[in-house]
């Protein structure tokens, strides 16, 4: 359940827990729960005013982004583990 308070200008989201949030779109995106980055809360208050969802093509948390960065670097134990990957991969599945 999303209703807006035009005097404070926030909205209160209900989500799935039964916990009122309150989110603020302007000037700043923000929300009372925990989460670090943007919340379904943020995204219930866009849908809610018919905004546009930004897509997440942001590359993934910095943990992915550092192994796939680390996976593109060259020399002989690199290789090593590449081929024990592939390995343990084809025995698994």
């Amino acid at each position: 359940m999303i209703t807006f308070d035009g005097k404070l200008h926030v909205f209160n989201v209900k989500g799935g827990s039964g916990i009122p949030r309150v989110v603020t779109l302007s000037p700043k995106v923000s929300c009372s729960c925990l989460a670090t980055c943007e919340c379904n809360h943020v995204m219930a208050a866009r849908m809610f005013l018919g905004m546009m969802i930004p897509s997440k093509s942001g590359g993934g948390n910095l943990s992915q982004l550092r192994r796939s960065r680390r996976e593109k670097r060259v020399g002989e134990n690199n290789h090593i583990r590449m081929i024990l990957r592939v390995h343990i991969k084809s025995v698994v599945i």
